[in-house]
């Protein structure tokens, strides 16, 4: 059986998967990870088919049940070498995106005959040109309640982060 932490990180990975999915974008997992975990990718229409014109924005996804819920941001330990990362200004824009989930595992996921539910919310923010830190081993990162990663998130500011991103 897979270790606990390895779950989480399968199920965080199928939650942004069903979301981008649902919001008409695909996402592809990092193989091998170099920092980011996957790409959100935007498809467009060209001559009245489906395609990817190289619209995208990296994902660093993190799942925990460690996270401090708040009415207006969740607090989440950051590894420093992923924070270093994700605050820097090279390459395309890198989103963090943090699956949180009850302690209990039991709870992560129910299946019935009419639904599958996955018992966690996920929020994103972006880090670059954070301030540098010295830390080495984590950073406290807070994530806008309001950036919840959902259907609208992937369609709209995540989209334009994704298109600001190319042209940069």
């Amino acid at each position: 059986m897979l270790p606990r932490g390895a779950i989480q990180e399968a199920l965080s990975h199928a939650y942004v998967d069903a979301v981008c999915a649902r919001a008409g974008s695909i996402y592809r997992r990092a193989w091998p990870d170099f920092g980011i975990d996957g790409r959100l990718s935007y498809v467009s229409l060209f001559e009245g088919r489906p395609w990817e014109p190289g619209i995208e924005v990296a994902l660093q996804v993190k799942a925990t049940t460690r996270a401090s819920l708040r009415e207006t941001e969740v607090r989440f330990e950051l590894d420093a070498d992923a924070y270093r990362e994700l605050a820097s200004d090279e390459g395309m824009p890198r989103v963090l995106v943090v699956c949180v989930m009850p302690d209990d595992e039991a709870l992560w996921m129910e299946q019935t005959d009419e639904a599958l539910s996955l018992r966690q919310c996920a929020w994103w923010t972006l880090l670059r040109g954070s301030p540098r830190s010295d830390n080495r081993r984590s950073i406290r990162v807070s994530l806008s309640t309001r950036n919840r990663f959902d259907v609208a998130a992937v369609q709209g500011p995540l989209r334009h982060l994704a298109l600001q991103g190319r042209s940069a």
